[in-house]
């Protein structure tokens, strides 16, 4: 899948500065560690996943860092606004298109039926990439008053569907919506599930073609403030996802909340439980403070023992990163490059 800086700071800003220093090493044992230990299951239909907690090192820290990034760009390719804004992801992605999906259909007022029959006929939109495609909506209105509201449902058909920024996405999203408060309202919650939902995307001048594949349950809510930001937050119990650059990976307990204002600044919080292939274990991800674009944050990923790697920039570019490791005995310092980290 497609690697971001840092996830999303790093690619806007590159200033995360945390008071880590460069090289050298030290006997105290910062505050902070645990075990990750969570909901984890191992088993995907993608195929096994190691999850015993990973002691990290700072042999083993690149690797571990690459790992959970690659987990955090997982979730962040599921979100909307903040993420299209601020990293440049799809504006077509599945979730997107479900957001713009749950506006249309505010919009819409159908004949009412029977509780729980389609209360529209499945409409086919064309896909807006070069090579085209199509996702079709299905709607129930499941207390069949005549509009959607709270209650209904809805579930997205993409057939090879070319979102025009280098993907192509096939598979099914089905929605129920939780909250809808009024049929104007630009705030909603809902529960997703990914029925193998796949996604192509094209190699680039700096990227290899990835396909990568989703399975698994989340709930989302979106919320829009009289300022204009918009937060959303999705979180659940577990997601799958295959890829063929990055592995088989697992997502636990995962909760990712954005702001994004109508300026372009942002700030992201996450907490997951993550395990993966590239890894070879499990780790437990946090940002001790939100990532901001250009104002600070810092990502944290701790292992078993309460070894810890925390990751930050130490540039304006984002070409290198301030990385701290502590083993549970040892911290030490350096300030590697962000590609050596695959971010």
């Amino acid at each position: 899948m497609k690697h971001t800086k840092l996830v999303l700071a790093l690619a806007a800003a590159g200033v995360l500065v945390v008071g880590c220093g460069g090289g050298g090493s030290s006997s105290s044992a910062p505050a902070g560690g645990g075990t990750a230990t969570t909901s984890l299951t191992g088993s995907t239909k993608y195929g096994a996943v190691p999850t015993a907690a990973i002691k990290i090192t700072a042999t083993n820290a690149p690797s571990v860092v690459s790992g959970a990034n690659t987990s955090m760009n997982g979730l962040n390719n599921l979100s909307s606004a903040a993420t299209i804004k601020a990293a440049g992801a799809s504006k077509n992605s599945a979730v997107s298109i479900a957001q713009r999906e749950v506006m249309r259909m505010q919009n819409t007022q159908f004949k009412s039926l029977p509780i729980g029959v389609v209360g529209t006929n499945p409409t086919t939109t064309p896909c807006t990439g070069p090579t085209g495609g199509t996702y079709t909506s299905s709607f129930k209105d499941k207390n069949g008053n005549g509009t959607f509201d709270a209650g209904d449902a809805y579930s997205i058909s993409f057939n090879a569907c070319d979102d025009g920024q280098g993907t192509v996405q096939t598979g099914v999203l089905s929605m129920s919506i939780t909250t809808l408060p009024s049929a104007t309202s630009q705030n909603f919650a809902a529960t997703l599930t990914f029925a193998d939902l796949k996604s192509v995307t094209a190699a680039t001048a700096t990227t290899a073609a990835d396909t990568t594949n989703i399975d698994g349950d989340l709930s989302m809510s979106s919320i829009t403030a009289a300022s204009g930001s918009t937060t959303m937050t999705i979180s659940g119990k577990l997601l799958a996802m295959n890829s063929t650059l990055d592995g088989v990976f697992q997502m636990a307990d995962y909760s990712l909340a954005m702001t994004n204002s109508p300026a372009g600044a942002f700030s992201i919080d996450i907490t997951m439980t993550t395990a993966g292939t590239v890894m070879n274990g499990s780790v437990t991800l946090t940002t001790p403070t939100p990532l901001t674009g250009g104002t600070g944050g810092s990502m944290r990923i701790t292992g078993a023992g309460g070894s810890y790697v925390q990751v930050s920039a130490a540039d304006a570019t984002g070409t290198n990163c301030n990385l701290t490791v502590f083993d549970g005995t040892t911290t030490t310092n350096t300030t590697p490059t962000c590609a050596s980290l695959g971010i």
